[in-house]
């Protein structure tokens, strides 16, 4: 099994995916993969130019599943003693949770 989140990815990435995998929310894809054609799809992902991707897959680690990201996303995944964790950033929030400075 394979998930790929997209971010900000151009439209021919979306068709490429959409050939091999179910979209099944916008920018997130699924689908039961053999090694060769993710990698295949993750090349494409590279050099495509989106602002970030994650893909979750199958791997011989300890849990069963590996990942691998470029850009920069809105989550990070920290090694935990062997075990990847996902965490999510801290934001530029103000005390008004709008993002944007307050005059008070």
């Amino acid at each position: 099994m394979v998930v790929i989140d997209l971010e900000c990815a151009p439209p021919k990435l979306y068709g490429q995916l959409s050939r091999r995998m179910l979209e099944v929310r916008p920018g997130v894809f699924v689908a039961a993969l053999s090694r060769r054609s993710f990698l295949e799809i993750w090349q494409a992902v590279e050099i495509s130019g989106a602002k970030s991707a994650l893909a979750v897959y199958q791997a011989k680690t300890e849990l069963g599943i590996d990942f691998k990201t470029i850009g920069q996303h809105r989550y990070q995944i920290v090694d935990n003693f062997g075990l990847p964790l996902i965490s999510t950033r801290k934001s530029a929030r103000t005390k008004n949770g709008s993002g944007q400075q307050s005059d008070s």
